[in-house]
This record gives structure tokens, sequence and C-alpha cells, in this order.
């Protein structure tokens, strides 16, 4: 429904009375359901926030702001790590691509001299994995002729 659901008596509101769940709560002395979803920035669904009570209740104001404010904090924390696992796919891919294809790639911060490779880069010029790679020693691994002309 991507709406905040409030039932305040689950044994006398009738948009319960024909749900499986409204059985169950009853039996576990659950009398009040706080739905609320969790939303992500494009406004999809992620989840639910739910609270469930023993008695018959209604939200204060002061217990909608907190959970306006948990399920903020639930949006960021679930969308985060869906981006990291996206991140994590997205690096395997590569690197499997690498490896099938036989291609490395390198990144160069010029302002710090840093380079990071790949493993297949590591593989293809012999380097050990625990070396800090140069550009002299990428120079170093290739034929003359062509390192020159990858320097002009």
């Amino acid at each position: 429904m991507k709406t905040q659901v409030i039932t305040v008596d689950v044994e006398s509101d009738p948009l319960w009375q024909a749900s499986p769940f409204r059985t169950l709560a009853l039996a576990h002395g659950l009398r009040s359901c706080w739905s609320t979803p969790i939303y992500s920035l494009v406004g999809e669904v992620l989840g639910t926030f739910a609270i469930l009570q023993r008695k018959p209740a209604s939200p204060t104001p002061l217990q909608q702001d907190l959970i306006a404010q948990v399920t903020h904090i639930a949006s960021i924390a679930i969308e985060r790590t869906q981006g990291e696992a996206a991140l994590k796919r997205s690096e395997a891919f590569l690197a499997e691509g690498q490896r099938l294809s036989l291609t490395g790639t390198f990144s160069w911060r010029v302002a710090t001299d840093q380079i990071t490779g790949s493993e297949e880069l590591y593989r293809i010029f012999e380097f050990d994995p625990g070396v800090s790679v140069t550009i002299e020693l990428i120079v170093s691994r290739v034929h003359p002729e062509t390192s020159w002309r990858c320097m002009r």
C-alpha cells in the first residue's frame, strides 16, 4: 500500500478479521500493530518497520517522530548495503572479464604517484602480490621498443 498502517486493536479492527496474522498475533497476546514502509531515495519500498504491542494503542506524536527517524536511518543503511553489494558484484565481473580476456588494468593517481593494479595485471607482469607497482616497474617488464612507443 506504500503507506503507514496503524492498527490500534488487532482483535476488533475489521481489516484484520480475515487475516491469518490476526489469529497468530492474538495467540501471542499482540493487540496493536504499527507498520511503516521504509523508502529508498527514489520512493521504492525497501522493507517495513513494525511495532507490535500487547495492548491496544495509537502512536503518540513523539513515537511517530521516532518511527520516522528509525525508518530514515534504516533506508540509509539498506541502500548503502545494497550499493556495496552491487559494487562487489561489479568488481567480480570486471576481474573475471580481465582473467578471461587476459587483460589487466591499473589506475595511477598522478598527484600521489600511487598505482593500483588488478590481479590480472600482477599475473601478466609477474609481479609479486605484495610489491608496490610503479611506472618504472611496469616499463621494465615491457619490451624496449614497445615501451618507447607508449612513452611518446
